[in-house]
């Protein structure tokens, strides 16, 4: 039997740290789409009518609407 099943104090801290470790990868899941899907808006943007830069308010409008990122950056450093 190891020293950390005998011990529910280490069993608790290893649940706490995966539990981080999942959320701070959750957290670079959504962060890497949000980053994906804006650079798409801008691609987009600069080939079909760069002299009017819309592709912001898609951007804007995605990350403040969702929610999920943020909620993934507090689990994941608090």
């Amino acid at each position: 039997m190891s020293a950390t099943m005998s011990d529910p104090k280490a069993t608790s801290m290893e649940r706490k740290a995966r539990s981080k470790v999942l959320a701070k990868k959750g957290f670079y899941i959504h962060f890497g789409i949000f980053a994906i899907v804006s650079l798409f808006f801008l691609t987009i943007n600069l080939l079909t009518d760069p002299s009017s830069l819309w592709f912001y308010y898609p951007v804007v409008s995605g990350g403040r609407g969702s929610n999920s990122i943020s909620g993934h950056l507090w689990r994941a450093w608090h």
